[in-house]
């Protein structure tokens, strides 16, 4: 059989052009490229037929394999192919919607077990089994007198966005570094990575698709004892639990790593790894390439035998041909190649290609139906090129040509929804904030006034991320049917959810904390699954001064993400500002404890060991006995003598030194105020207005402190009552509305009874 393959990973076999194991009488012709293969002589941006002219002379294939649809760009002109095509589909969690787009160009999908399940929901009618990880022997073996001084090890991708499932998984891991050598890391790749494999005695895994992933196979290749969960679908067809790996779950993961690292099982838990080292023997990218040759070679002739039927992508009206087209290689080459993905459209679209767009040309032409979203991908590729060009003004122009792409595909269809958000995305990535949020308003008021159609959400999403946005976006396409009504259900809830909060982070900066608060409390209310919306809430409502309810949101935030540093220290700092030292200490504690075993974070262990001490600090002090005291804030108007010297004059008259009453007056030096010029006036007036003799001085400071805005609610925290001789301006009064601190004219300061308590 006559092989061509695309992006595959390196194979000796393959780079060397040898027979793969147990086909070296098939007699096979396998060329490939992309990576290290140099087989043929190609640029991913080529056509198809361009792929086929620069294949040795005489030569076609009777295969082609494309591997990762969601990562490599599939050819162009692919679905007229004449020869069997397949495609491989491994990382689908992150690629559905490339996968919708090209997945119909092919003959053929191959996939592991929980992948084959979610192809066959999407309706693909031919899909094939592969194994899509394995171990390279030539890099994952044992090496020679290393020392396994690691109990247990995890080598983690270290994106908890879109971990976000492990994450919790990893700091329970963690935490048993109290009794356990634990350590949990990523960014180790070649010799080390090899290396550090060979100084574990346990490797815990955990699948993100419930699939065999390449850790499976290159831990115990390694001489490390193989933890796997035992929900996963597709370990049992290769591992046996307590024979060549050990299955967890989340009621016995401690007991089974206790079971393994006590000194007496020490010989079962070596039997166990070297049987897991002659399993993954087994599994090399060779041999599972072989047989997935092998099923493609099955597949070809039965092809063959009915005919060479007409792939779906072929009967597509050239429009949405090219739209998918370009929309798979948006998602799969995220910022490569984009001259290629804004030629693919412009001929549907009226834009002329290779130059960004400055202004409309006129309605465009071609076919009506196809060319507003044509436009809308558009405007969405030449945003994506804007944001990776590193000249400023090469930026601007491209951001302002998405713009007006954007703003004529609106015109041309106004109820497509992912547009209108692109739209808005596009206004604030140029710097057009106030029209980028009004847009973003406006759509979000939209998006909840009623379900969605699924056609107003065709389109992709600017920009482009591997946020937990980014990832719920992707599932809604491999968990619904694109295009059913569940599937744009999906879809509405993540978009309402990332347009509140990009609202909210928004509102935050202006110092609207009430609208922030609201729009992230909306977000999590749609999606409460994702710890970045949490955290939002957790600032606003701190700003706002509802610190209880900010501590649940940073607490949920820790719950769903494990790792997020700033949040567990913002909530440790918040529980110290309330005078709550203990709370902030088991706050630390718990981060130090997830810390000892996760080095990979060890750059904020010196930030937590200052707060740690802060804390003791503060908790010490606390317990030192100080007699009660009432504290009055005055805010007042510095440049109106009479809003600080009637407040002033009413305290002094109803309160001496050895009343258990303070007065607070605020001195902001970002306003410009001077305190100590303002201590110089506050004496002189008591002395020289109101003739107080200098040891019969009132309890008055004045509070200087450097608070940014977000800081404000410290100010009512600290007090029992607000004093001013006129409303408070708006972000005092809902402050004070907030914290329910009572409010008091200064002439009611001598009748203020039972908030003063008894000298």
């Amino acid at each position: 059989m006559r092989l061509l393959v695309g992006y595959l990973i390196e194979i000796p076999e393959l780079l060397e052009q040898r027979p793969l194991p147990g086909r070296e009488g098939y007699g096979d012709s396998i060329l490939a490229f992309g990576g290290e293969y140099r087989h043929l002589e190609i640029s991913p941006s080529m056509r198809w037929e361009e792929i086929l002219a620069a294949c040795p002379r005489g030569w076609k294939p009777d295969v082609y394999l494309h591997n990762s649809i969601e990562y490599n760009p599939v050819p162009e002109g692919i679905a007229e192919a004449g020869c069997f095509t397949a495609a491989t589909v491994g990382d689908w969690n992150l690629g559905g919607q490339a996968l919708a787009a090209a997945g119909g160009a092919f003959d053929a999908l191959l996939a592991d077990r929980p992948g084959r399940e979610m192809l066959a929901r999407q309706g693909f009618e031919t899909v094939l089994p592969t194994r899509i990880w394995a171990q390279d022997p030539g890099r994952h073996r044992i090496l020679p007198g290393i020392e396994r001084d690691i109990d247990v090890l995890m080598l983690a991708n270290m994106n908890h966005a879109i971990q976000w499932e492990r994450a919790p998984w990893l700091a329970r891991v963690a935490r048993l570094a109290t009794r356990y050598r634990v350590r949990i890391d990523g960014g180790l790749y070649g010799d080390a990575y090899t290396e550090i494999m060979n100084r574990a005695k346990i490797v815990f895994n955990r699948s993100i698709r419930g699939e065999l992933n390449m850790r499976a196979f290159e831990a115990p290749a390694c001489g490390a004892l193989h933890f796997y969960e035992d929900t996963n679908p597709e370990v049992r067809e290769v591992f046996t639990d307590r024979v060549d790996c050990v299955l967890y779950n989340d009621s016995n993961l401690e007991d089974v790593l206790d079971h393994y690292l006590d000194p007496a099982n020490a010989r079962e838990l070596e039997a166990i790894a070297e049987a897991g080292q002659r399993t993954a023997a087994r599994h090399s990218y060779a041999c599972s390439f072989a047989e997935t040759v092998t099923t493609l070679e099955a597949a070809w002739h039965r092809w063959e035998e009915a005919d060479r039927p007409l792939r779906a992508f072929a009967s597509l009206p050239p429009t949405e041909r090219r739209v998918r087209a370009a929309t798979q290689w948006l998602r799969a080459c995220n910022h490569l190649h984009f001259p290629r993905m804004a030629s693919l459209l412009a001929e549907c679209a009226d834009q002329p290609a290779g130059e960004p767009p400055g202004k409309p040309s006129g309605e465009p032409s071609g076919e009506p139906a196809g060319s507003p979203l044509a436009a809308a991908l558009q405007a969405t590729v030449e945003g994506e090129w804007a944001v990776h060009l590193s000249d400023p003004a090469a930026r601007r122009t491209r951001l302002t040509g998405a713009i007006t792409l954007a703003q004529r595909a609106a015109r041309r269809d106004p109820d497509n929804l992912i547009n209108a958000a692109n739209l808005g995305l596009l206004c604030l990535a140029a710097g057009r904030d106030a029209e980028g949020g009004a847009q973003l308003r406006s759509l979000t008021a939209r998006l909840k006034s009623g379900p969605a159609a699924p056609e107003q959400l065709a389109g992709v999403l600017f920009p482009r991320g591997f946020t937990r946005s980014d990832v719920a976006l992707e599932a809604a396409w491999t968990t619904h049917l694109p295009g059913s009504p569940e599937w744009a259900r999906a879809m509405q809830s993540v978009l309402i959810a990332r347009m509140q909060g990009l609202l909210a982070e928004r509102a935050y900066a202006a110092g609207d904390y009430p609208a922030s608060h609201d729009a992230a409390r909306a977000s999590v209310a749609e999606q409460p699954d994702q710890s970045e919306l949490w955290l939002a809430l957790a600032r606003a409502s701190r700003a706002l001064g509802r610190a209880d309810e900010a501590l649940a949101a940073y607490a949920e935030t820790a719950r769903l993400s494990p790792f997020r540093v700033e949040a567990r220290q913002e909530a440790a700092r918040l529980a110290m500002d309330l005078g709550r030292p203990v709370s902030a200490l088991a706050l630390i504690e718990e981060w130090l404890a997830i810390l000892a075993g996760t080095p990979f974070y060890r750059a904020s262990l010196p930030r937590f060991e200052a707060l740690r001490e802060e804390a003791r600090a503060l908790q010490a002090a606390l317990a030192r006995p100080t007699a009660p005291i009432t504290r009055l804030l005055a805010l007042p108007d510095w440049s109106q003598p009479a809003d600080w010297q009637e407040p002033l004059r009413q305290f002094a008259s109803a309160y001496g030194p050895a009343d258990p009453v303070l007065l607070m007056l605020r001195a902001d030096p970002a306003q410009g105020v001077n305190a100590a010029e303002k201590l110089m006036e506050l004496q002189q007036f008591l002395i020289g207005t109101m003739e107080i003799a200098p040891n019969a001085m009132p309890n008055v400071t004045l509070i200087n402190a450097r608070l940014t805005a977000d800081e404000q609610w410290k100010l009512l925290h600290a007090c029992d009552a607000v004093i001013g001789c006129a409303p408070l301006p708006a972000p005092w009064a809902t402050l004070a509305a907030e914290s329910r601190k009572p409010f008091y004219h200064p002439e009611e300061i001598g009748r203020l009874g039972a908030l003063v308590p008894a000298a």
